[in-house]
C-alpha cells in the first residue's frame, strides 16, 4: 500500500523508536525465516518514511543518523548538518509517497522508488533510495535527490539563498492566485518607477497583463546569487484544460530595505 506523509505527529529521533521496534519484532517473533523477512522488510519502510518526514519537516539535526559511515564521508555531509544545508542539497520537499510493494530487496541491501513534490515544482519527480541492513538496522547509502556538492560555501551565501528562495515562491503563489496588493508589495522600487506603477492592479487589469496561470516551478539548485541580486529560470504554465502552454523566462531579484523584490518577471505583459 502507498505509504504517505499527512500531518501527523512525528517521532522525535530519527530512528531509535524504529530500530527498537525491529529488536523487539526479531526477538519476540518465534520466528521462521519468513517471519523475520518480513519484519526486516517492514523495517526499511519505516526508516524511508521517519527520514523522508524529517526532511519534509526540516528536522535537520536528524538526518546524519540515517547515514551509512561511508555515505557520510563519501559526500562530506557536515556534522551537524544545517538547515541552509538540506535546503541547498535538497530543497524544500512538501511532500512524498512510496509504495511498499516497488521496494526491491537483494540480500541485505533495499532499492526504493519514492515520488517527491517539492515547493517550487508542482508536477513532482522519482527519485531513488539504497539502504543496507547493518545487522540491526537500515542505514541509506544512496539518495538520488540529494547533491552535496551544492552545499553552499558560505553562511551568508546560504540564508540570503533561502529568504530568496522564499519571496519568490510567495510572489509566484500570489500571482497565480491574483492576490494583487502582495504582488505589487514584492515589487522593487526600480521596477514600479520603470513601469511607471503607482498602486496595485484591479484583479481585472492583472488579468490582463499576466493571464490566468495554472502552476510554476523552478530549481531552487541552480538560482544563482550574486550579492545583491538573485536569478533563476521559472517555467509558468497558462491556460485552460485543453488549452495550455508554457513559457520560461529569467527571474531578477534584488536585495532592497533589508529583504529581497522581483527586479525583472518578464511574463508580465507591460
Amino acid at each position: 500500500m502507498g505509504q504517505k506523509r499527512k500531518g501527523c505527529r512525528k517521532l522525535k529521533g530519527p530512528s531509535f523508536a524504529i530500530w527498537a521496534m525491529v529488536a523487539v519484532i526479531l526477538s519476540t517473533v518465534s520466528c521462521t525465516g519468513s517471519s523475520v523477512e518480513m519484519a526486516i522488510r517492514q523495517a526499511a519502510a519505516n526508516t524511508v518514511r521517519s527520514f523522508l518526514e524529517s526532511c519534509e519537516e526540516g528536522r535537520f539535526e536528524e538526518l546524519r543518523g540515517y547515514f551509512s559511515d561511508s555515505y557520510l564521508e563519501g559526500n562530506q555531509v557536515p556534522d551537524p548538518i544545517q538547515e541552509w544545508d538540506l535546503e541547498a542539497v535538497l530543497g524544500k520537499l512538501s511532500s512524498f509517497a512510496f509504495k511498499q510493494e516497488d521496494m526491491r530487496f537483494e540480500d541485505k541491501k533495499a532499492v526504493v522508488p519514492v515520488r517527491l513534490t517539492m515547493e517550487g515544482d508542482e508536477e513532482g519527480r522519482e527519485e531513488f533510495l539504497s539502504l543496507e541492513w547493518d545487522g540491526s538496522r537500515w542505514l541509506i547509502t544512496s539518495f538520488t535527490a540529494m547533491d552535496w556538492r551544492r552545499r553552499p560555501v558560505t553562511k551568508e551565501r546560504a540564508i540570503a539563498l533561502a529568504e530568496a528562495q522564499t519571496l519568490l515562491r510567495t510572489f509566484l503563489s500570489d500571482c497565480v492566485d491574483h492576490r494583487t496588493d502582495k504582488v505589487f508589495a514584492a515589487l522593487s522600487r526600480s521596477f514600479r518607477e520603470r513601469y511607471r506603477l503607482e498602486r496595485p492592479w484591479t484583479r481585472q487589469e492583472f488579468s490582463g497583463i499576466f493571464g490566468t496561470a495554472r502552476s510554476y516551478r523552478y530549481d531552487p539548485a541552480k538560482m544563482e546569487y550574486m550579492g545583491a541580486t538573485v536569478e533563476v529560470d521559472v517555467t509558468i504554465e497558462f491556460g485552460s484544460p485543453g488549452n495550455r502552454e508554457e513559457q520560461t523566462s529569467r527571474v531578477r531579484l534584488v536585495r532592497e530595505e533589508g529583504g529581497w523584490r522581483v527586479d525583472s518577471f518578464p511574463f508580465f505583459l507591460l
